[in-house]
């Protein structure tokens, strides 16, 4: 899958995904698919809405707000909660796959 560079409104190195490719986007609700390249570094992540993460290629740990560590690679998988908020840590570029869904009330 070819993905798309996400131009930096500064000209700056990105922090967090450089580049993505959305495959599918719901016209109606938070419902999307996509996978994204992470630069190594760190920065801050929050989610609103419940999102699946696959691995497919890199290492990085996910550092939850008040939580333990989840180390991740190739292979691994993550769920984030609604309100999820952290810190990602990734040690070597990383690729995911994330299917983001609809809130539940």
């Amino acid at each position: 899958m070819e993905l798309e560079a996400l131009p930096h409104p500064s000209g700056k190195r990105h922090r967090g995904p450089a580049r993505r490719r959305v495959a599918y986007q719901s016209p109606s609700d938070a419902t999307s698919i996509g996978v994204s390249e992470w630069n190594p570094g760190e920065w801050p992540y929050a989610t609103t809405e419940p999102e699946f993460c696959q691995i497919l290629s890199g290492c990085a740990t996910f550092m939850p707000d008040g939580g333990e560590p989840m180390p991740l690679k190739a292979g691994g998988a993550i769920l984030m909660h609604p309100g999820t908020v952290g810190c990602w840590i990734v040690v070597e570029a990383l690729r995911r796959l994330s299917l983001t869904l609809p809130r539940i009330s």
